[in-house]
């Protein structure tokens, strides 16, 4: 599971790096799915919240160790919502 820790990716930004692999439309509903995960479309690079890279780190860690999974997820004693935030739900 590749992500980008340190910046928002424009639409230009994958235009540019992978224009020529994919479609228009292929790019777009990736940034749209990107955004609706993220919270709000981006129009320029910028720093992810410390929220975001907390969520990057806890994914990485369990994707390293191989415990990357939903169902490993819900056994984390966490509050619900930061299941929900770690999932992606939020």
């Amino acid at each position: 599971m590749e992500r980008i820790p340190d910046a928002f990716i424009t639409l230009r930004e994958l235009t540019e790096a992978y224009g020529s692999m994919m479609s228009t439309q292929e790019l777009r509903s990736l940034t749209e799915f990107y955004s609706d995960a993220m919270g709000g479309e981006t129009i320029i690079s910028q720093p992810r919240t410390l929220k975001h890279l907390s969520r990057v780190s806890v994914l990485c860690v369990m994707e390293g160790n191989g415990t990357l999974c939903p169902e490993n997820l819900n056994k984390l004693f966490v509050p619900r919502e930061v299941r929900s935030y770690l999932k992606l739900l939020e």
